[in-house]
């Protein structure tokens, strides 16, 4: 997984925490049922945020794949849409800086 640029910050609208908590397929997808653990900045409203954020993403199955039980940091376009996913535990210095 490529690593978080000022980019993939400026052209979404949050970044959170999610741990995946299961993984099933469907057609050329990985559907991920999420847990959302933590949001680090927001341009809307974080209680509003909280209460309309989707707990499940489909991702094309071309893309790496997610492992349940692992915890990311996404970078999310709306509440439907997420379109940068990193390992928590593997973020560095820089990537910390932008969140």
């Amino acid at each position: 997984m490529s690593k978080i640029v000022q980019k993939d910050k400026d052209s979404s609208r949050f970044a959170g925490k999610i741990e995946v908590t299961d993984v099933t397929e469907e057609d050329d997808y990985y559907v991920y049922k999420l847990k959302w653990l933590r949001f680090y900045y927001s341009n809307v409203n974080v209680v509003f945020q909280r209460m309309t954020v989707e707990d499940t993403f489909k991702i094309r199955k071309s893309c790496p794949k997610l492992e349940k039980g692992g915890e990311y940091i996404a970078f999310c376009w709306s509440v439907f849409e997420c379109g940068k996913v990193r390992p928590y535990k593997d973020l560095t210095l820089e990537e910390w800086r932008l969140l």
